[in-house]
């Protein structure tokens, strides 16, 4: 699967573009480029850019782990379904702070079954994954998702499909955001279940973090604190803006209604402009499905760069531009 994605970072690079050789602007480009932590050639890019690790295959993808600072540019779709039970890349104490750009490609084939946490792709991510793609089935401890167990930095144009479950921070793209940490236009269609707490379609723990221009599709199942969107927003810098969910929210307690949401399961931070659909309420604004496919519902969101709207993508709901379905 190929994207043709592109990046805001080519504008704010296009004065350097209008002085000096094209040798030098070429090398400048590049530089930013890593230095922001993402690649910019539009369409994606058919050669290994100099400075890269480029990945071809999914043995190329289990050697990340051999050295967690470095810049991986996926240059095709890789299916790791040849790993039985898959070894997530970075863990306590040894996070993944390097860059990782998927290209607008795609890894599929995810398999893990653990009683252990952190688990995900990758399991701690504190530097950035961007423009992937990831399918698959996961079943693991606490802090668990199909793309990371934990976030502590930034994940952009990422989207995730397929299972997961776990004990608790749970969720379908990560298990925690935290620490001051950006998850945005990403999307998840996974099928989130817990057994404990704090899970949700997208995020099953935001702790002082943001989740910006991000939705989620898929049914989350479990006792208390879960939501459509994330199971927990909290700290005095969590915020969700310019999100939606219109997966089922349902829990096997009786006693929890007071945290369980459409959007937020428990939410003690900000919530801005998002929406939902299922009628367990909370935080956020309640639409009905006709009004999720309106754009008119959703105030302040850009309809331009960012969002789109059409009967033909995405069952009619809003879909990311840069991050398509």
């Amino acid at each position: 699967m190929k994207r043709h994605l592109q990046y805001s970072m080519a504008t704010l690079l296009l004065p350097l573009l209008l002085a000096g050789s094209c040798s030098d602007m070429i090398e400048i480009q590049e530089e930013e480029a890593r230095m922001a932590g993402l690649t910019l050639l539009a369409g994606g890019m058919e050669t290994c850019p100099e400075g890269a690790v480029c990945i071809y295959t999914a043995a190329d993808l289990d050697a990340v782990r051999n050295d967690l600072s470095a810049w991986y540019v996926l240059m095709r779709d890789v299916d790791i379904s040849g790993y039985s039970n898959w070894d997530s890349i970075g863990e306590f104490g040894n996070n993944f702070t390097g860059t990782f750009d998927g290209n607008g490609h795609s890894v599929t084939g995810l398999t893990i079954t653990t009683s252990s946490s952190n688990i995900g792709l990758f399991g701690r991510v504190a530097g950035m994954v961007a423009n992937l793609s990831v399918s698959g089935n996961v079943a693991a401890g606490s802090y668990a998702g199909i793309l990371a167990g934990m976030n502590f930095g930034t994940i952009t144009r990422c989207s995730v499909s397929g299972t997961i479950s776990g004990k608790t921070f749970v969720g379908g793209l990560v298990g925690q955001n935290n620490n001051s940490t950006t998850i945005e236009e990403c999307h998840s269609s996974a099928a989130v279940t817990t057994i404990g707490s704090s899970a949700g379609g997208l995020v099953g723990d935001n702790w002082n973090s943001s989740i910006i221009d991000c939705y989620a599709t898929g049914p989350v199942t479990g006792t208390n604190t879960i939501g459509g969107l994330a199971g927990a927003n909290g700290g005095s810098k969590g915020n969700i803006t310019n999100c939606f969910s219109i997966g089922s929210v349902v829990s096997s307690d009786p006693y929890s209604s007071s945290t369980v949401g459409g959007l937020v399961g428990n939410n003690t931070a900000t919530v801005t402009s998002s929406y939902y659909t299922d009628d367990d309420g909370g935080d956020g604004t309640h639409v009905t499905d006709d009004q999720m496919k309106s754009q008119g519902t959703f105030v302040g969101w850009d309809f331009t760069g960012i969002w789109g709207i059409s009967p033909l993508i995405n069952s009619g709901y809003p879909y990311l531009r840069n991050n398509p379905p």
